[in-house]
């Protein structure tokens, strides 16, 4: 939680998720899920997050089209996210990056969550 809210303090993993790389003067890091490298922080999530970040739901909505499935999480799941997150990476739609700045921050402690009234499983 303190990660994803930008804590670097309380966030021992802030800039090591990833392989280092640059689009120009921009540097960012490339997220793995699933690798065995220790040096890579959160190698244990499939990417795909509902922490602030920007998204092409456009390009999201069209590879579910593709893929045979609609664009939706499954309510009744415990662990929406993940599960989300996982056939967003079976796919192979899901490119997830860290950027060097904080960019977005949630704007309280309100969470997917909490909002179901559902307690987080993980």
């Amino acid at each position: 939680r303190q990660c994803a809210l930008g804590d670097v303090g309380g966030c021992s993993g802030m800039g090591s998720g990833g392989h280092a790389r640059r689009v120009g003067e921009n540097p960012y890091r490339l997220h793995e899920f699933g690798t065995l490298d220790p040096a890579h922080d959160f190698r244990f999530w499939p990417g795909f997050s509902l922490n602030p970040g920007v998204w092409d739901v456009a390009y999201l909505r069209a590879t579910f089209e593709m893929a045979g499935e609609a664009l939706e999480f499954d309510a009744g799941d415990e662990r929406f996210e993940q599960s989300f997150s996982k056939r967003c990476e079976e796919i192979g739609i899901l490119h997830m990056a860290y950027l060097p700045a904080l960019s977005f921050s949630h704007i309280g402690d309100m969470s997917a969550y909490k909002a179901n009234e559902q307690q987080r499983p993980f």
